[in-house]
């Protein structure tokens, strides 16, 4: 099910945490994983328990994902973060606010520029939206099957359709 590392949650078994920089092949589809982002509130958080300090990505890490990117041609289906690259961030106008020194956003302007993709998705900004010409889903309160965001891409759906199970 898995091909790149995972971690599995300490007091939840069916948490499985996708791990920075790997890339997955689940299901038939293939995800580039990259989470992190620098916290625009981090003076008001409380170090340890609502911000921490490896929140944004290491150069270790930055290297690793574009070894692995790499070994897959650049070529994923879906590409799994916590926030956008720089470039799409700036695109967005209620967005802005959000430009400031990341260097995981930085990192990502890169992956941006030589991954080819499918979809991504992100979760950084606390609203649901999509930014079409990207191919990305920024999601907060929704949940779709992965075939459903192809539907909304062609039109055929909104993103705001959640489904329960």
């Amino acid at each position: 099910m898995f091909s790149g590392s995972v971690q599995i949650h300490p007091h939840a078994e069916n948490v499985i945490h996708l791990m920075r920089g790997e890339v997955y092949e689940i299901e038939g589809e293939s995800f580039f994983a990259f989470g992190g982002a620098a916290s625009v509130d981090k003076a008001y958080r409380r170090e340890g328990y609502s911000w921490w300090s490896g929140e944004e990505a290491t150069d270790d890490e930055m290297n690793r994902a574009l070894e692995n990117l790499e070994r897959v041609g650049f070529k994923v289906d879906n590409i799994v973060t916590h926030t956008l690259p720089e470039k799409v961030i700036a695109e967005v106008p209620s967005f802005r606010y959000k430009i400031k020194p990341c260097k995981t956003a930085s990192f990502l302007d890169t992956v941006l520029e030589q991954a080819q993709y499918k979809r991504w998705f992100c979760g950084h900004f606390h609203l649901d939206t999509v930014i079409e010409q990207r191919k990305v889903f920024v999601l907060y309160n929704t949940v779709n099957e992965l075939y459903t965001f192809d539907k909304i891409l062609s039109g055929d759906r909104t993103l705001y359709t959640v489904y329960n199970r």
